[in-house]
């Protein structure tokens, strides 16, 4: 009785952590290089079966680009420097979580 109640805990487990699994199809970027003050598309795929408060962050100033997007989508940006963008997701704990896959991407800014 006492390795059946273990089994079904363990089970649990399992099930509550691969739950909270968060993967990006791909963060993509088109195109992937522009001239200063040209425009790139952004655009991304993630899968999760959990409530997520996503963001798009930069290396510029490490802030909050865009919040609260949704799972699937695109954004336009202008660019003036060469610049990474980051995905992030956050539970409805404000917790960070950790994602699976592409969740960064540089576009070059050519002179």
């Amino acid at each position: 009785m006492k390795k059946i109640l273990l089994s079904i805990v363990l089970i649990l487990v399992l099930v509550s952590c691969s739950s909270m699994e968060i993967k990006v199809s791909g963060l993509k970027a088109t195109p992937m290089e522009v001239k200063k003050g040209g425009k790139v598309i952004l655009s991304w795929d993630i899968e999760s079966n959990t409530d997520l408060n996503i963001m798009l962050k930069t290396n510029v100033d490490n802030a909050v680009l865009f919040d609260n997007l949704p799972k699937v989508g695109e954004k336009e940006i202008i660019l003036n420097e060469t610049t990474t963008f980051i995905l992030e997701a956050k539970n409805k704990k404000g917790v960070l979580q950790r994602i699976y896959g592409n969740s960064q991407i540089t576009v070059k800014v050519i002179k």
